[in-house]
């Protein structure tokens, strides 16, 4: 799940950028569209990677951290960016902002390959 929704989001972003680039409202409502659907399946995939690993009594306090850091996680940088707008322009801070989250997301795709490539090898090891 997890793979999927970190590649879609990548995708997605790059989609809206392009569409921001040559003002194309279908391809900016595509990119958000798959950009959203990256972000909730790589959201459900850190739920289900997190979740199984506490006790039970312990479940609501980590629910409860995971939301407050992806809650923080989207909304301190929408803020940052709706100051740069004023300071560089809507199209900069776009380029800039959707070039981060595309980096930061190619990171986290590429450490869930290589985390995933250790596994099989473990188990292969293993067998």
């Amino acid at each position: 799940v997890m793979l999927i929704g970190t590649t879609a989001l990548v995708l997605g972003v790059a989609v809206t950028l392009i569409g921001a680039e040559t003002s194309s409202a279908v391809l900016i409502l595509v990119g958000t569209a798959v950009a959203g659907i990256g972000f909730g399946a790589g959201f459900q995939g850190t739920i289900l990677t997190v979740m199984p690993l506490a006790e039970n009594h312990e479940r609501a306090g980590l629910l409860s951290t995971v939301y407050v850091i992806a809650y923080l996680a989207n909304s301190l940088p929408a803020l940052l960016a709706g100051y740069l707008v004023g300071k560089v322009g809507l199209v900069d801070t776009t380029r800039g902002y959707g070039a981060l989250v595309m980096v930061l997301a190619a990171a986290a795709l590429i450490g869930l390959l290589v985390t995933s490539e250790r596994k099989v090898e473990a188990v292969s090891v293993s067998e």
